[in-house]
């Protein structure tokens, strides 16, 4: 039985519950016909989305594909980390809703526990980077302000505020201020 028959079957909503026991012999094919359908395309477009979000990932996270790749990388989300969660569920839930910080802290504490090299954008003196945590205030403030017109004519600057803000993005070192 397939999930949109189940769902005919189960139905209290009276349009689906008259469906089913005016027309049982349609429902039954019809029902199967479109958990077929369902299933044959939820992949295809998974994987398409999956795809388009992955690259994007990679762009705001070092090293994100080779970690994924790593080995190891499947039997450590397999541990319940020190919050009695499983690190699977949170970067599901991370990748689901593209939170680019929270799956960068996963990718770096996995790259930390297997003592892989950490490869964070920024760092040098003249450019902080990922090393400075940046406060959600003041990431607030430069979206208000770039809307604003702040930095017209002052591309550059924006540009590298914006650096900094996504550096500090993808290295998890936004603070809730």
């Amino acid at each position: 039985m397939g999930k949109f028959d189940e769902i005919l079957r189960n139905s209290e909503d009276p349009a689906l519950k008259s469906f089913r026991e005016n027309f049982p012999d349609v429902a039954g094919p019809i029902a199967t016909l479109f958990d077929e359908f369902v299933n044959r395309n939820a992949g295809m477009i998974e994987s398409r989305v999956s795809a388009v979000e992955e690259d994007l990932l990679a762009q705001k996270i070092p090293n994100l594909k080779a970690v994924r790749q790593h080995p190891e990388w499947s039997a450590w989300l397999r541990v319940v980390d020190r919050y009695g969660q499983m690190r699977q569920v949170a970067f599901d839930v991370a990748m689901s809703t593209l939170n680019v910080g929270a799956i960068s802290n996963l990718v770096q504490d996995f790259k930390a526990e297997k003592g892989l090299s950490s490869t964070r954008p920024g760092g040098t003196p003249g450019n902080p980077g990922a090393d400075h945590p940046i406060a959600r205030s003041f990431i607030r403030q430069f979206s208000i302000d770039v809307a604003r017109g702040k930095y017209r004519g002052k591309e550059a600057e924006a540009k590298a505020i914006q650096d900094k803000i996504d550096a500090a993005v993808a290295a998890g070192k936004v603070l809730n201020q």
